[in-house]
């Protein structure tokens, strides 16, 4: 079991910060390590923009990982949204047909779905969790061994 966690509260910190994260998941999950080190950036760039309002107030990321799955959660210290009511909505037919997927923002929470195996917000929606199986569970044949039994929804 490996943990890392970070606090981020200025913009100047983010390459440092991006760099611990980067090196964590490639050595987690280093077949989806370039596609998932996008949806974490997604989750801090949205915390920080929409969630903090782009004020200097804090966002913490954790990353944990089992073994069997890396779990990431980004939490800031707005007000939150109905982040899993926006999940449900999204679908590749509406990225896929219209013209929000070329827009220069707004296909966050879609680039966070379609590259995790698991996404949910919690109650506040200022919390969002990811999970990404690693290979050794994905090929594993029991689904005990991939459960998300022991993952909560810290609100």
């Amino acid at each position: 079991m490996r943990e890392l966690q970070l606090v981020c509260i200025k913009k100047q910190e983010l390459p440092f910060i991006r760099e611990q994260i980067s090196t964590f998941i490639r050595e987690t999950v280093p077949d989806d390590s370039v596609l998932l080190e996008i949806a974490v950036n997604e989750a801090i760039n949205n915390a920080m923009r929409y969630g903090n309002r782009g004020e200097p107030r804090s966002v913490t990321i954790r990353l944990h990982s089992t073994g069997k799955r890396l779990v990431v959660r980004v939490r800031d210290d707005g007000e939150g949204f109905k982040g899993n009511e926006r999940l449900q909505k999204l679908s590749y037919a509406y990225y896929s047909t219209h013209e929000e997927l070329y827009k220069e923002s707004g296909r966050g929470l879609y680039i966070m779905k379609t590259v995790t195996d698991y996404i949910k917000y919690n109650e506040k929606g200022n919390e969002v969790m990811l999970v990404k199986y690693t290979d050794s569970c994905r090929k594993s044949s029991s689904v005990i061994d991939c459960s998300l039994v022991a993952l909560g929804d810290n609100s």
